[in-house]
């Protein structure tokens, strides 16, 4: 890992940050895995990422995986507890592991009764002053 002192000096520092420190503690993490986890086989994709091949839905994957749900207005996933105060920055891929199954997931709650119609069209107003 590079200099921390550096990515100040960097236009994203913690993207730089993510790149650099999420492969090694996805590493450590697996090591006691009962399985052997070929680390070649991980795939790694970050939010900041925009390249064709590597841009990733990560809010509808945050939705599918049963962490929030995207509100279609202001495009933000709403967690149950956090609401969008929030954010998915990596994504990591692993070959099968044996062991997790559907009964392992929560169900996903709805949009309704995770956000109020006021906090809503907050989000929408600022959505577009942030695109203007």
């Amino acid at each position: 890992m590079t200099d921390p002192f550096e990515w100040g000096q960097n236009q994203n520092p913690l993207d730089t940050y993510l790149m650099q420190a999420v492969p090694p503690a996805v590493e450590r993490a697996t090591s006691c895995h009962s399985d052997h986890i070929d680390m070649q086989e991980v795939v790694f994709r970050y939010a900041h990422e925009t390249a064709p091949g590597r841009l990733v839905a990560i809010q509808r994957l945050g939705e599918a995986a049963s962490i929030g749900v995207v509100d279609e207005s202001s495009h933000l996933c709403i967690h149950p507890i956090f609401g969008p105060w929030f954010a998915f920055r990596s994504v990591i891929l692993f070959p099968m592991i044996m062991g997790l199954s559907d009964s392992y997931r929560e169900p996903t709650p709805r949009l309704e009764d995770l956000i109020t119609p006021q906090e809503e069209r907050l989000a929408r107003q600022r959505l577009q002053f942030a695109l203007e």
